[in-house]
């Protein structure tokens, strides 16, 4: 009796040895091939560059803008949005580029905020 519980606990000592080499090597490998194969973390793709055209079509948003808000003193970004058939995330940017260069003025805070030319 003595040497089966012997043989049983070499056998799970083995075993066990075992499970630890693999799961090691298995960790290894994934890490390795998450980092690439020398180590070094893969690089993301670059970014694409814009479409030709893409800043025009920015620029027309803006003279757009000005002259909605020129036609309607007091507007605000969703009113321009939907007179503009744009999106007003598309919008706000420009809005705010304009206020910047101090072409707009803005009155208000938050969603209730109204612009006007200068």
């Amino acid at each position: 009796m003595r040497r089966m519980e012997r043989d049983i606990e070499t056998l799970i000592r083995s075993f066990t040895l075992d499970l630890q080499r693999l799961t090691r090597s298995a960790v290894v490998e994934s890490v390795a091939s998450a980092l690439g194969s020398n180590g070094v973390p893969a690089r993301r793709a670059t970014l694409v560059a814009p479409k030709a055209g893409a800043s025009s079509a920015k620029g027309d948003h803006a003279v757009r803008v000005l002259e909605q808000v020129r036609a309607t003193p007091g507007i605000r970004v969703e009113q321009l949005a939907e007179k503009l058939a744009r999106p007003s995330a598309e919008l706000k940017p420009v809005v705010a580029k304009l206020v910047a260069s101090g072409e707009l003025r803005k009155q208000g805070q938050r969603r209730g905020t109204r612009y006007y030319a200068r």
